[in-house]
């Protein structure tokens, strides 16, 4: 292994490590993708709903009517 930090140097080194089998990859479970995903979903759908809601508020501020706090309910998997 070479010491010097350049690309074409870290790109040999990442080879000679895959040509010996020196490490492992670690492939998540199918399940665990469907978790992750789920989970990624939910967060763009709450970040939507709370940039609407912003936009909403702010039209409503210029028109001089201010809407009381939301009325969010908690979320729950089950």
């Amino acid at each position: 292994m070479k010491a010097n930090k350049t690309d074409p140097h870290d790109a040999a080194a990442l080879a000679q490590l895959a040509r010996t089998d020196f490490y492992e990859v670690h492939v998540k479970s199918p399940a665990a993708h469907g978790v992750r995903s789920i989970i990624t979903t939910r967060n763009h759908l709450v970040e939507s709903r709370v940039r609407l809601g912003d936009m909403i508020r702010g039209l409503c501020a210029i028109f001089g009517f201010k809407p009381g706090p939301s009325q969010g309910k908690a979320f729950s998997i089950g």
